[in-house]
């Protein structure tokens, strides 16, 4: 019997030049000190841009294993077993970062009420505090946790002293990502989604439209984004044949399953929330100045308390509850021949067939 256990722990951070800078000191509200400390991103038309585009982060990846591996031998056969247990809990901070732009329309003349694309420049729109659009996101800092536990069983049979056959089969299970604080969502494509009634009600009658489909959060009883697979078997058989005292002749076939859904790229909506900055509503006509870019204060994220009416008309990150398993067929047929005593000759064909495969996290 053989144990195994480890740590690996990853911290990372990225370091950005202006982080902990105070954003008062150009003028802007107080807040924007305790809710975003970095210089803000700047872009202008015509220029160049001010502050980083990237937030500072911080983030700690760690990765926890145990094994316990058993070997027993009977006559002919010698029998393999085991389990392994992988845990990968994400934890990241990204502080806020407000960005702003500034078009050059803001400056052009001589007519301040229209046009002229020969006048006016971004940089001199920025001293003026007169932006056009821009954005304040309030990001939540993720707890996340997926798991993969694997159970295997080899049987290696000398069947005769030229021939050894070997089989076997492991079942593997990858928990889905979970959060600590249940913040993740899924989507419900079978369902109606609240506000098909809400229009019913609006032009007294029948909805015009029909709106399928709503955002649904984790909870204790499904803690995770979707439906843990639980049919994640993966046989495997191979054979050697000893043809002659220099050549050997091998096959083999097996199948191996593949991460299903990064840790690090799950949907968190409702937690995170960006309040859109409104400099103008006819592009050249100040409403809101950089002074005072959001008067009426920021938008609170509404957290999982809207339910099912969570970011509608807006983006959604559909993620459906049954997710299949990628998985890979790999297999091989081939020759080694002893040319010396110490030089050997392999020839061999080796395939591999991916099935299901995630593209950009989408299920395949």
């Amino acid at each position: 019997m053989s144990v195994n256990a480890g740590v690996n722990r990853w911290v990372e951070t990225r370091v950005e030049q202006s982080f902990g800078f105070p954003p008062t000191k150009l003028g802007l509200p107080a807040f924007f000190d305790q809710l975003a400390k970095q210089f803000p991103y700047i872009s202008t038309d015509g220029m160049f841009q001010l502050g980083g585009n990237v937030a500072q982060t911080f983030s700690i990846r760690n990765t926890g294993s145990v094994s316990l591996d058993f070997t027993k031998v009977r006559s002919a056969h010698t029998l393999t077993f085991g389990y392994l247990l992988i845990a990968f809990p994400n934890n990241y901070i990204t502080p806020n970062l407000a960005n702003f732009h500034f078009p050059q329309t803001m400056t052009q003349g001589p007519d301040p009420t229209a046009a002229n694309p020969k006048t006016g420049l971004g940089f001199a729109s920025f001293l003026l505090g007169t932006g056009d659009r821009g954005g304040f996101p309030q990001n939540a800092s993720p707890a996340y946790m997926k798991k993969y536990h694997g159970w295997y069983f080899e049987d290696q049979w000398r069947a005769t002293p030229k021939l050894t056959a070997t089989v076997g089969i492991r079942y593997d299970l990858q928990t889905a990502p979970s959060e600590r604080f249940n913040r993740l969502s899924y989507f419900d494509f079978n369902g109606t989604n609240p506000i098909q009634d809400q229009l019913a009600t609006k032009v007294g009658g029948t909805s015009p439209l029909s709106t399928p489909g709503f955002v649904v959060f984790t909870s204790p009883d499904k803690h995770g984004m979707y439906d843990n697979p639980f049919n994640n078997f993966a046989p495997r058989a191979s054979l050697a044949y000893r043809v002659t005292e220099k050549l050997v002749a091998r096959a083999g076939f097996g199948m191996f399953y593949i991460q299903n859904y990064p840790v690090f790229y799950m949907p968190f909506q409702g937690f995170s929330l960006t309040t859109p900055y409104v400099g103008t509503v006819d592009g050249i006509t100040p409403v809101n100045l950089l002074k005072d870019p959001f008067p009426s204060g920021l938008i609170s994220p509404p957290g999982s308390s809207l339910g099912a009416l969570t970011n509608v008309g807006l983006n959604v990150l559909a993620l459906g509850r049954n997710r299949s398993s990628p998985y890979a067929e790999q297999w091989m047929a081939g020759f080694q021949y002893a040319v010396t005593p110490n030089d050997s000759l392999d020839v061999a064909y080796v395939g591999n067939h991916g099935v299901k495969l995630n593209y950009s996290n989408l299920e395949g």
